[in-house]
Formats: structure tokens, sequence, C-alpha cells
């Protein structure tokens, strides 16, 4: 069993992988989340790439998935703010498409 910091590592990586190549980042974080399913820390990691890509809803989730299963002020509270910033953004979004129709 890796440690924490052996599993931020492997995060950090699969981060890298997805802003860079799609297909083998969904794989490797697919991988990580199946040995470390309760570890936010995958997902905050996964939610950062996500809006780096622009994929503000897989953002969302991933942040909300996050701030959940963090237990360090320190991860927890930046997820958090993620979360309400881009919840506001989705709002905003919706609010648009609404007025435009």
């Amino acid at each position: 069993m890796a440690d924490s910091r052996e599993i931020m590592n492997a995060a950090s990586k699969a981060k890298d992988l997805l802003i860079k190549d799609r297909p083998r980042g969904e794989h490797a974080f697919d991988d990580l989340l199946k040995q470390y399913p309760f570890d936010g820390m995958i997902y905050l990691k996964r939610a950062e790439a996500w809006e780096f890509l622009e994929e503000i809803g897989l953002a969302r989730n991933d942040y909300a998935d996050a701030a959940r299963l963090l237990t360090m002020p320190k991860w927890k509270q930046p997820a958090e703010n993620a979360l309400r910033r881009l919840e506001g953004i989705l709002k905003l979004k919706r609010d648009r498409d609404a007025r435009s129709i």
C-alpha cells in the first residue's frame, strides 16, 4: 500500500498525462481510483486537469468528491473554494443560455 505522498505524486503525474494525452491520462486516473477509491487527492488532481482542459462540469464533479473526501484543511479548503468558483461559472453559463432561448 502506498503512502499519501506516493499517491499524491502518482496523481500529479496522471494530471500531467491527462493534460497531454487525454486517453492515457483517463486510464491512469482509472487505475489510481481502482486502487484508492477514497483518496481525495486523486480527485483533486483530476479536477485540476479537467479545469485546465476547460471541462468545467467534470472538474466541478471531481472538486466536489475531493472536498467530501479530503480531511486536511490544507487540501480540503482549496477543493471547496474551486468547487464554489466553478459552481458560480456553471450558474452564469446556465443563466446566459436561458436568456438566449
